[in-house]
């Protein structure tokens, strides 16, 4: 007779037996489904690589953006095209900076950029097309990012009371190299911290200064008005250089050190530009339509734009100079002047070159105001412009790519090779390589 601790034993037995094999019939049930729905898939054409969970770029960017426009996944070394989507995911703003090699003998500007959900810092290799992430400190719905030339950034959002943010960080490439010395820094998290300081709210608008490690601030007055002020990075000292009864200003800092000053646009209101010399208004451009306007670093000259039922672009060399008329219809906000050693500007001598985006047709009477607020979107193609002849080539046109963009904050790096966008329909970012 079998005791009824045998009879336990062998229940219990049999029972973990079913267990597993009950277990082991559900994987293999779960598998063959897997497999079925992957063949499914690919015959489809919804081949897409897995979730991942850690890599250079976070897992959010890789899943988001999966691949490179052309199907490179991210994070393969490869060449990119010359009009390379760099991310499909808004970012917030971008900006060329310079990194010397080990060697201290070159120098390659990369393309940093900020992801306009997290407000995670990136770096896309402009030769590689490779993407990695500096920084994994959140900084949620970024609407803005500015970058200096020493890789500092200026980050901005808006709080739960209504009230504009400005975070300003130090370089991220330092706080990465700091992270990735920490004992508790996984090599799965990409990133560092980003060290820095938030500066007072309600700045109106804030530019980094080209030359030296300050902020250029548009700061609101308490009687109304607005003051222009020159302001240490962490914001603790502050200059006020010039102070209006106005507080639609745009502020523009060169890398020669010079500061302009120009009305924030409306079609058909009259317009004005300034340079800010010893705290005084100096004239640049008086009483023209719908002014949108781009001065130009160690020059005299002048990009601008008028609208006033139509849009019209001219050039100027200096105050009083009679304008060129350029025959490209399109806004100074859309453009991007050469710097002096771009290869194309060294071949054509000492005339200045500018690059725009220019739409394939302007289907508003207003198209500022319906450009900024969202209202009307464009399709592009970019053009070379010699400001001293008013002479205008094509640079890449529409039937050259399947591409279309909406061309917004264009920057161009310093060797004047590449020109940085962002597409306004979806905050996309994009790269051109200007010579073929």
């Amino acid at each position: 007779m079998i005791s009824t601790k045998t009879f336990l034993h062998y229940a219990i037995t049999i029972t973990i037996i079913l267990l597993v094999g009950g277990l082991a019939g559900w994987y293999y049930f779960l598998n063959k489904q897997k497999q079925a729905i992957s063949t499914s898939d690919t015959g489809r054409g919804l081949d897409s690589p897995a979730p991942a969970f850690g890599g250079s770029t976070g897992s959010n960017y890789s899943n988001v953006s999966g691949t490179i426009s052309d199907g490179t996944p991210v994070n393969q070394a490869k060449a990119p095209p010359r009009i390379w989507q760099v991310t499909k995911t808004p970012v917030a703003g971008m900006g060329f900076v310079t990194s010397t090699s080990s060697a201290a003998t070159t120098s390659a500007a990369q393309l940093y950029f900020v992801e306009r959900a997290t407000g995670y810092i990136l770096k896309a290799d402009t030769e590689t097309s490779l993407i990695s992430r500096l920084t994994n400190k959140l900084f949620a719905r970024t609407y803005e990012a500015s970058f200096s030339s020493d890789g500092s950034v200026v980050l901005r959002s808006i709080d739960d009371r209504g009230n504009i943010t400005s975070f300003a960080g130090d370089n991220p490439l330092q706080s990465a190299a700091t992270a990735s010395t920490s004992p508790t820094n996984s090599k799965e998290l990409a990133g560092g911290p980003l060290s820095g300081k938030y500066l007072e709210p309600n700045i109106r608008m804030i530019v980094p200064m080209q030359k030296t490690r300050e902020l250029l601030l548009l700061i609101p007055n308490a009687g109304g008005g607005s003051s222009v002020v020159l302001s240490s990075w962490n914001g603790i000292k502050q200059k006020t250089l010039f102070s209006s009864p106005l507080a639609g200003w745009k502020l523009f800092s060169l890398s020669d050190g010079r500061i302009f000053l120009s009305l924030l646009p409306s079609d058909d209101a009259a317009g004005y530009a300034f340079e800010l010399k010893n705290g005084t208004l100096v004239p640049r451009l008086r009483n023209i339509p719908g002014l949108t306007f781009l001065p130009r670093t160690s020059s005299d000259a002048v990009l601008f734009g008028e609208s006033s039922g139509r849009l019209s672009l001219f050039s100027s060399a200096k105050e009083g100079a009679e304008r060129v008329y350029l025959p490209l219809q399109t806004v100074a906000d859309k453009c991007v002047w050469a710097p002096l050693n771009a290869p194309l500007r060294r071949a054509s001598g000492e005339r200045l070159i500018a690059y725009c985006a220019v739409p394939q047709y302007v289907a508003s009477s207003n198209f500022l105001m319906d450009w900024y607020r969202g209202a009307l979107r464009t399709s592009d193609s970019w053009w070379r412009i010699d400001t001293a002849t008013g002479e205008v080539t094509p640079l890449l046109e529409t039937e050259e790519t399947d591409k279309v963009f909406d061309v917004e904050n264009p920057i161009i790096d310093s060797s004047g090779e590449q020109i940085a966008f962002m597409d306004a329909k979806d905050k996309s970012l994009w790269l051109l390589r200007i010579t073929q």
